[in-house]
């Protein structure tokens, strides 16, 4: 089934929560809003690839701050311990 979404912010009702958009090959397609902190965690099934949407999200990986801007990418392996900040409200998609 094809699959196909604006990614305006304005078209979207975000929610803290993820919402899953679709699958591909298997992981989970989802779009959420982040303000705050998001506590330490890794997967040990998936990578993770992290695309902001708007705002600006700091990353916390293995002693490493990586800023992420509006069109940036961060693929996180998996098993990789990390967590994140919001100082703003972020809109991400996360693929994994």
């Amino acid at each position: 089934m094809l699959c196909k979404f604006s990614l305006n912010p304005s078209g979207f009702l975000l929610q803290e929560s993820p919402t899953i958009l679709g699958k591909v090959n298997n992981n989970h397609v989802k779009i959420s809003k982040v303000q705050g902190e998001v506590t330490q965690h890794s997967h040990a099934e998936y990578d993770k690839a992290i695309i902001v949407l708007k705002g600006c999200l700091q990353l916390f990986i293995e002693q490493q701050e990586i800023i992420l801007k509006e069109n940036d990418l961060l693929i996180i392996p998996r098993e990789t311990l990390h967590s994140a900040r919001a100082n703003e409200e972020t809109w991400v998609m996360v693929i994994g």
